[in-house]
């Protein structure tokens, strides 16, 4: 079976080159330091937008997203907190991936329980 994704679709630009992906997290008493990849994303990819959608996970919790490579890591949303539900977004200049590249979460703070769910917005730019 053949499926559609990033590496066998042609982008060609007739109605736009934008797309998006969504990537969920589920905590269940997960300890402060639990670290996970959510999202993988293609080499020379810009992200452009970024949502994080999350129920309350626990008293003093946070959350960072971070843009993960074999050699390198950018911070998208720094560690916000996650102690009531809530949204959080980045909206700045576009971050450029040369790499194949994970989006990560960063659980600190204390233990969480609950959804965390990221829509991010990227253009492939290609090689």
């Amino acid at each position: 079976m053949k499926t559609p994704n990033i590496n066998t679709i042609q982008q060609n630009g007739e109605y736009g080159n934008l797309c998006v992906a969504t990537g969920k997290a589920i905590y269940e008493g997960d300890p402060a330091g639990t670290i996970g990849s959510i999202i993988k994303l293609p080499a020379m990819t810009k992200i452009i937008g970024l949502r994080m959608v999350n129920d309350a996970l626990g008293s003093s919790t946070t959350v960072e997203v971070s843009a993960v490579s074999d050699s390198d890591g950018t911070q998208v949303l720094p560690a916000t907190s996650t102690a009531s539900a809530g949204a959080e977004s980045y909206s700045g200049k576009s971050i450029l991936l040369p790499e194949p590249t994970a989006l990560q979460l960063t659980l600190a703070g204390g233990s969480a329980t609950g959804d965390v769910e990221c829509i991010v917005e990227y253009v492939y730019v290609g090689a």
